[in-house]
């Protein structure tokens, strides 16, 4: 994907430095009616903290008094703005316990603070929390590309790296991290797990290629299941407890690399993914992609013709039925705990609902104003249960008008007729959905 936000972000702070003069230090004052440790640490380690830290996507880490303090008046800027914390989803769709949007009171905490000084306080003050943190619980096992890959193909490379499993009895994936090493080409990262049954067969693709990997535009060529995938401002994901995607011993994981370099040049990247894992789980949970499964997006299905500002794709289906025919006889429903969305550079909005069989609607996702670099999971508070008869829809929207064409050596691109595909100047209209089944004895 590209690297717009990052970009921004980085320009931002180096105004910060040109345009708030030298730095001061941290005030004395330890009696304030709103302190670091008492009162803002706590916000920003829920809101804030999930990109800026270390080595993330944040420009900046912001987990320590000392860079709050540095970094105030670019804070106070975005929250002004309401810029940052980047959330997307529409409150009045759904709610979703991983929301880091700011209440009304901690913004107002927050410009308050900024405004007498941003006083540090005592660290004793500090209350005690029950924050998620910003990754994962554990880091058991983290696997990387084999080797530092610089992309070979313009605009758009999709490479596979086939990477070991190195346990060596059945294992369960209860959260991942991916950690993108060059964030300036990265469009995506998906790991695949291969069964022990398929690895000949992906041994054998991955040998007739020269070089680490192979050419995978689409998916890795063999039947593989999804578990774990990244897109720019996507950070550490923990399933819900009790559930974990199930990995075989002898199985091989794929790292889908999809690199862009329509606004940069080739560099290399070593991107990396860390696991979190369990012996057992409650229950089996599935990672599934979610688009127009009947292929009526396929060549030229989803056109979204040039200079165009609204165009509307939309599709549903009973997807229990189409699962309980096709590998799950036993099942009964389905359910629903985290969900995202997927679209490229043209997208403007995109939703995910429930059509129940009595014809009620339920919102499971809406973004309203799609940013190509804000895509990460929705956790849902309440999870949704699909039955046989009801039915689950994405609608996206595009502007593919004049005035919304990338940058492209400087120069705003000419509109074009588009259509569903793997290249970023292409589109896609995906929903990414964690699930259980709900089977009969």
């Amino acid at each position: 994907m590209r690297a717009t936000a990052w970009t921004f972000l980085t320009l931002v702070w180096v105004g910060s430095w040109l345009g708030c003069g030298p730095a001061t230090d941290p005030p004395k004052q330890q009696t304030a009616e709103l302190t670091y440790y008492r009162d803002i640490k706590p916000i920003m380690d829920a809101k804030c903290a999930n990109c800026h830290t270390q080595d993330n996507i944040g420009p900046m880490p912001l987990n320590n008094y000392e860079m709050a303090h540095k970094f105030r008046d670019f804070s106070k800027l975005q929250i002004e703005q309401n810029k940052m914390p980047p959330w997307k989803g529409n409150d009045q769709c759904n709610e979703y316990t991983n929301n880091i949007a700011l209440t009304a009171e901690e913004r107002q905490k927050l410009l308050r603070w900024i405004e007498i000084g941003s006083p540090q306080g005592d660290p004793k003050d500090t209350p005690p929390t029950q924050t998620k943190s910003s990754g994962l619980e554990k880091a058991d096992l983290t696997l990387t590309l084999p080797v530092a890959y610089v992309p070979t193909k313009t605009p758009d490379d999709y490479r596979c790296f086939v990477v070991d499993w190195p346990q060596t009895s059945t294992t369960y994936i209860t959260g991942y991290h991916v950690k993108a090493g060059n964030r300036k080409i990265a469009h995506h990262l998906i790991a695949y797990v291969v069964a022990p049954k398929e690895v000949p067969k992906l041994l054998d693709l991955d040998s007739k290629e020269e070089g680490p990997g192979y050419t995978c535009f689409g998916g890795p060529k063999v039947n593989a299941g999804w578990v774990g995938a990244w897109a720019p401002g996507g950070g550490a994901q923990l399933y819900p407890k009790g559930t974990g995607i199930k990995i075989e011993p002898g199985s091989k994981i794929v790292l889908q690399m999809h690199y862009n370099v329509l606004q940069s040049n080739p560099e290399p990247d070593q991107s990396k993914i860390e696991f979190q894992l369990a012996d057992k789980v409650e229950k089996e949970g599935l990672l599934v992609p979610y688009s127009n499964i009947l292929g009526g997006w396929n060549g030229k299905g989803m056109e979204i013709p040039a200079g165009q500002s609204d165009v509307k794709h939309e599709f549903k289906a009973d997807i229990v039925s189409l699962l309980k025919a096709r590998s799950a006889p036993k099942l009964e429903s389905i359910t629903i705990h985290s969900v995202t969305l997927h679209l490229h550079l043209l997208g403007k909005s995109a939703q995910l609902y429930v059509k129940r069989s009595n014809a009620k609607e339920d919102c499971v996702l809406d973004i309203p104003k799609w940013d190509f670099n804000w895509q990460y999971m929705y956790d849902l508070k309440t999870p949704i249960t699909l039955k046989v008869g009801d039915e689950l829809g994405i609608v996206c929207r595009w502007d593919n008008s004049p005035e919304n064409q990338p940058i492209i050596d400087g120069k705003r691109a000419i509109p074009q007729n588009v259509y569903w595909g793997d290249g970023t100047r292409d589109e896609m209209c995906l929903g990414v959905v964690y699930l259980t089944y709900n089977t009969t004895p």
